[in-house]
Order: C-alpha cells, then structure tokens, then sequence
C-alpha cells in the first residue's frame, strides 16, 4: 500500500490528484491532529473517501497502533526498530520492515516504552532489524536475553 505525504493542514496538490487518479477509496491517516489536522480528514471525507485514524500520545505510540493494527493472524515474527528522534534510518528502513512484515518500532537511543516492550515481548519475535549504529540505537535497547 503506498505512503503519501500531505502538509499538516491541508493535502498537497501532488497527493490529492494520485487519490483520485487511483481511485482510493480508504485512507489510514498515522498520526493525531496536531500531526495531520481534522481540516485534512473533512478533505478527505469530501472526496468520499472513508477515513482511519491510528494514533498515540506521541510517533513511539503512535508507531505501535500501526504495527496492532497491522499485526497478522498469529502475531509477528520479525522486528524492525529504527530511532523516534530522526527520520532517515526508518524511512529507508521501512522497504525492508515491508519486505519481512516487520512492524517499525520507533525507540530512543536507550530506552523503549514500557508499553512498546510489553506488546512486542508478548510476540514470537525470531529476527530484528535495527536500523542505525550504536549511536542511534544503543545496546541497552537491543537485549538478545528474552
């Protein structure tokens, strides 16, 4: 399913003509309000287009409703994790994650959210895929003993 970008309050022009042109009839907005604006939503809905919100209280939460939403029957089995604090290493990561079904945990250099951590360690996590050195992702957040 492609990703498409908009400005936060309203869609850009580029993205509003592949809506039409593709003939999209369901959208999944990541992220809340402040990041994509209910004005975007009404847009949306104008052009009969039926809107899902999935979001959290910031991008770590928010990153973990996607991967819920998206979680397949018999949970998952792989892991991509990439930093919450700069885009670069999760975007071109997430070709991969796609490739694996591996959901994109987004965590700080050397913490993850408790709730981030207590739903992955309920998976049957066989692989993950750290995108970033060390300096990004320390080894405090990769831990191979659970």
């Amino acid at each position: 399913m492609p990703i498409l970008y908009t400005e936060t309050n309203q869609l850009r022009k580029d993205t509003k003509e592949a809506l039409q042109s593709w003939g999209v009839k369901k959208v999944i907005i990541a992220g809340g309000t402040g990041v994509v604006s209910s004005g975007v939503e009404l847009e949306l809905a104008s052009m009969g287009i039926e809107i899902q919100r999935l979001s959290g209280q910031d991008r770590y939460t928010t990153a973990l409703e996607v991967a819920k939403y998206f979680e397949p029957r018999g949970g998952y089995t792989n892991i991509s994790v990439a930093t919450g604090l700069n885009y670069p290493d999760a975007l071109t990561g997430a070709v991969l994650a796609a490739k694996y079904n591996a959901p994109l945990v987004l965590v700080n250099k050397d913490k993850v959210l408790n709730s981030v951590a207590e739903y992955f360690n309920s998976q049957n996590i066989e692989n993950a895929f750290i995108f970033g050195g060390y300096g990004v992702v320390s080894g405090t957040v990769i831990r191979t003993d659970n």
